[in-house]
C-alpha cells in the first residue's frame, strides 16, 4: 500500500487530485483520487514505483516523493506531494 497527502505550498489539502503509482519495470499504472483531507491510498502489488500527481492550470510540484520499493505487506506512508503556483 502506498499512501500520502497532497497539499498546497500553504499547507491546504488538495481534494480531487489524481495520484498515479507507476511500476518501474512494467509501466503498470495504479490510480487514486485525493480525499477532502488531501490524503490518498493506492493498493499495489510488490514492485518499485514512481508517483505522479495531477497538476492544474499554473500548478508546479514543489515537493515530490522519491521512488519507493513496495514489498508484500508493506505500507509506504508519508509519500507526500506539495504543489505551488
Amino acid at each position: 500500500t502506498i499512501s500520502g497527502m497532497v497539499t498546497s505550498s500553504a499547507g491546504t489539502p488538495l481534494e480531487g487530485r489524481r495520484v498515479t503509482a507507476i511500476e518501474a519495470a512494467t509501466s503498470q499504472r495504479y490510480d487514486a483520487t485525493t480525499a477532502a483531507n488531501g490524503g490518498y491510498t493506492i493498493k499495489v502489488p510488490p514492485g518499485r514505483y514512481r508517483l505522479e500527481v495531477e497538476l492544474r492550470g499554473g500548478d508546479q510540484i514543489a515537493q515530490q516523493p522519491e521512488q519507493t520499493q513496495v514489498n508484500v505487506g508493506d505500507v509506504d506512508a508519508q509519500l507526500n506531494f506539495v504543489i505551488g503556483r
